[in-house]
């Protein structure tokens, strides 16, 4: 099983002179052969999705094992994987939840969406329940579109979130072919949210479209994960291949990025 990435912790105190601790760089990959690329550009974490199924798209089980297996017990580095979106998780077919365990059983991290929660009294306790019934940890990712998504506001995420009991939350984008992260939050939206989040305890990630310059300024909000699956791949299109020299790219932008001021506020 994947360690678990526990020394975010020791990461979200902001240093005196208010200089964000450098953000973990995660790479969404399909299959092996984009592992193998992830890391060689020098990921932070690896995240296995399939984006054809969706902004949270659940991979093949046979895919996720033959990535676990190529990473062996014990990774070097942190390995989440997604699981889609926890309406169709709990109401959808058994066999996607058996799937979804398949993928999950030698994983410390996954993430499921909140994607149809919004008009949903029970979402907060079905949240609740799963955090319960997975073992491994889990990240509630809501949606920056979050209309669009029909999912909840990140505000709320963030409280729900805590009370289940979660490793964290992701702000994505839902609609892939629409706006990206920045154009429906700001950086100064973010650090708020940044800091709710660390108050309760939460890892607090982020992802969407992400562009060079829009990962630069995220450093500033302090946020302790970026993710991105379009900004590592050949041209920018999230259905083509992980690129090692993408990913390198993005590595160095973060070395560079990370000694700026966070944002104030």
């Amino acid at each position: 099983m994947s360690a678990l990435p526990r020394d975010w912790r020791s990461r979200i105190a902001d240093s005196p002179n208010g200089v964000p601790v450098r953000p973990r760089l995660l790479v969404s990959v399909r299959n092996v052969e984009e592992a193998t690329a992830a890391i060689a550009g020098g990921c932070d974490w690896l995240d296995i999705k399939e984006p054809a199924h969706g902004p949270l798209g659940r991979p093949d089980s046979s895919v996720a094992v033959a990535i676990q297996d190529w990473l062996g017990d014990s990774p070097a580095l942190p390995c989440s994987a997604a699981i889609g979106e926890m309406v169709e998780l709990l109401h959808g077919r058994t066999a996607d939840r058996a799937d979804a365990r398949k993928i999950a059983s030698r994983l410390a991290v996954v993430k499921t969406g909140l994607a149809g929660c919004a008009d949903r009294p029970e979402w907060e306790a079905e949240l609740e329940g799963l955090v319960g019934e997975l073992p491994m940890e889990l990240i509630a990712v809501t949606y920056a579109d979050h209309e669009a998504a029909g999912a909840p506001q990140l505000a709320a995420t963030i409280k729900a979130a805590s009370r289940a009991g979660c490793l964290g939350v992701l702000v994505d984008t839902w609609d892939k072919r629409g706006s990206k992260l920045l154009d429906c939050l700001s950086i100064d939206e973010l650090g708020h949210f940044r800091r709710q989040a660390h108050a309760a305890g939460l890892m607090f990630s982020v992802a969407g479209r992400l562009d060079l310059p829009a990962i630069q300024s995220l450093v500033r909000c302090g946020c302790d994960v970026i993710g991105v699956r379009s900004a590592a791949c050949r041209s920018g299109d999230r259905n083509s291949a992980i690129s090692t020299e993408a990913v390198a790219e993005l590595a160095a932008l973060l070395d560079a990025a990370a000694g700026t001021p966070l944002t104030a506020g």
